[in-house]
């Protein structure tokens, strides 16, 4: 096709639309399809106005009667152009979807099918245009009677694929948006900016719409599947976990989805499909379900169809499982997940779960590096608690904790993953707890958490900049303990480390503020558990230069308390003296006098 394209054919064909006879105007429009292929080729095709010869070929060829092959052969072109991010644009501005529109009366199914996924494809990332879509009461009431009523499996699964996507290209970005921008408690000066609804709502008071996403969930296709999740989660957060629409009177999505049968649908769902799931899917799966459970009303619908389960179900399932059976990893990963999303890590405490998570935090034992993650950040979440915190300290569980992180990866950002949960984990069994960090003490376990302010991982990369974080909160509730921990850490060089760390993030104290919030208060630690502790000059003048630096008040409170105790030393008061320190300290005190 590459060497056709730069043969004279592709003149002869594009000369041909220019013709009157629909038969050559077809095997042109046909050839023309078939070289927009590729991005190079489409995006030329935009700019070399070929594009709008076809729509004004379309423009008159629009209706009832005319030739369906033709329809066919320009919706399929006209399709393969819109999908290069670069066209799409150019495309709706010459007028593809005023132009297709009246081609809803059209019903041959070949047709049809072709206008659905041509539009479906000029809306990927288009809001605007997606927003005033699903507000379009003929096309949304022509996908709805086509996917109940179309003998076309391919037209069925179009209609409901479009509407899904109408839906999370119009809403996903701004529910998220607003969902970010909402106030913390105590903080009044960020308010959500308003989510205009009015498509969303033309969409839902549409009869049978919500049903047809509901339907999808019966898709065959996984990716229909997950669409439909994403979807459905849209219209529940909006209409049912928002306090400002639940008592939208035009809207009743409690009753909709009671009426058709949201919890038969997803028990049947996930029978059917829980082998097959992907990662994604379970997480909308899971966060869906989570939404529907915030209302009582559905909550007592889900119970009825079995999928609301309670804690001694999920332990039951997760003792059930066999480990090393790979087909039912996917089924094990939605237990986990389950209790990994705990908000009430109390609510555990009468389990014995020690001897059922052990065998999936091994790697050598579990290959499955989802699996080993999620079972430590089950633990995680499970020791926030502290009757949990004691049962698994024991020797053996602490063990395999460190023996992990003695093999760990820092590679790729799952092996990565899988280490922050560990220390996330170990970190909350150490909090408050002289018994487990006795027995980390005892195995030389200090060795292996120390080794991790080796590592050297990407912070401008989110999971990079939380291993960060969770490394130190790590080592500090080691570190909080009686003097015997600072002390030995002291023997292992914490303090060259923890320079060497200091070191890099120096090279730009405002980027890296993070870095250095989370690692100067390991000296803080070492400062009040060590007598008499003095810093080498280097490390001190390093704080005296991030107060210089940094306009981050957290960071400038930290370094200067350090300093304070460190400039009870004469020698140490000369040479930060020598280095600026008063003048410094002079600015911050005129910075922040009010």
């Amino acid at each position: 096709m590459n060497y056709l394209y730069t043969s004279p054919l592709l003149k002869a064909m594009e000369s041909w639309l220019d013709e009157t006879d629909t038969d050559l105007l077809t095997t042109a429009v046909l050839a023309l399809g078939n070289f927009a292929r590729t991005d190079s080729h489409c995006i030329h095709f935009v700019e070399s106005q070929i594009m709008h010869k076809l729509l004004a070929i379309l423009a008159k060829n629009n209706r009832v009667e005319d030739d369906m092959r033709l329809q066919h052969a320009l919706l399929s072109a006209l399709r393969n152009l819109v999908i290069p991010k670069a066209n799409k644009a150019a495309v709706i501005e010459a007028g593809l979807v005023n132009t297709i529109i009246p081609m809803l009366e059209i019903h041959q199914p070949p047709v049809v099918f072709k206008l659905l996924g041509t539009l479906r494809m000029t809306i990927d990332g288009q809001e605007k245009l997606a927003l005033d879509l699903l507000k379009n009461k003929k096309l949304i009431e022509q996908l709805v009677l086509w996917s109940k009523s179309s003998d076309y499996v391919g037209v069925t699964g179009e209609s409901q694929r479009l509407m899904a996507w109408l839906i999370k290209h119009a809403y996903l970005h701004r529910v998220m948006q607003s969902s970010q921008a909402s106030p913390k408690r105590g903080d009044e000066s960020r308010p959500a900016e308003p989510v205009d609804l009015t498509s969303l709502k033309c969409f839902v008071c549409i009869q049978g719409s919500v049903e047809s996403m509901i339907n999808m969930l019966a898709s065959q296709h996984l990716i229909m599947q997950n669409e439909s999740l994403i979807a459905l989660c849209i219209l529940t957060v909006v209409f049912l976990c928002d306090s400002t629409t639940q008592n939208d009177k035009d809207i009743d999505l409690e009753d909709m989805f009671i009426r058709f049968n949201i919890g038969k649908q997803l028990s049947d769902f996930v029978k059917r499909s829980s082998d097959n799931m992907t990662k994604e899917m379970v997480d909308n799966l899971q966060n869906f379900i989570r939404l529907l459970r915030s209302s009582e009303k559905m909550n007592k619908h889900l119970e009825e169809h079995n999928i609301s389960e309670n804690n001694e179900e999920l332990i039951e399932k997760l003792k059930s499982f066999k480990i090393q059976d790979p087909q039912q990893d996917t089924a094990l990963l939605a237990v986990l997940r389950e209790i990994s999303t705990t908000n009430e890590p109390k609510s555990f405490d009468k389990f014995e779960l020690n001897d059922s998570f052990m065998p999936l935090i091994q790697t050598a034992t579990v290959k499955n590096k989802a699996i080993n993650r999620e079972a430590a950040k089950c633990i995680a979440e499970i020791t926030k608690s502290e009757i949990q915190r004691k049962k698994f300290t024991t020797a053996d569980m602490l063990s395999t904790f460190l023996e992990c992180l003695r093999n760990r990866q820092i590679d790729a950002t799952d092996n990565l993953e899988l280490v922050i949960q560990i220390c996330r984990a170990l970190g909350n069994i150490c909090y408050l707890n002289d018994d487990a960090r006795k027995i980390i003490l005892d195995q030389k376990g200090d060795e292996v958490l120390l080794s991790l302010l080796d590592d050297r991982v990407n912070v401008e990369s989110e999971v990079g900049l939380q291993f960060v974080k969770v490394r130190s909160g790590l080592i500090s509730n080691y570190l909080l303990g009686d003097e015997s921990f600072s002390k030995r850490a002291m023997d292992l060089n914490i303090i060259g480390k923890i320079q060497f760390v200091m070191n890099d993030a120096m090279e730009n104290v405002e980027k890296n503020e993070d870095i250095l919030l989370s690692i100067l208060p390991l000296l803080s630690i070492l400062t009040e558990h060590v007598a008499d502790l003095n810093f080498e000059e280097k490390l001190n003048i390093q704080m005296s230069r991030i107060l210089q630096k940094s306009t981050n008040p957290d960071l400038a409170e930290m370094c200067l308390e350090l300093l304070q105790y460190q400039a009870e030393n004469d020698d140490v008061k000369l040479y930060l003296a020598k280095d600026g320190l008063c003048e410094t300290i002079f600015k911050l005190l005129e910075k922040y006098k009010t």
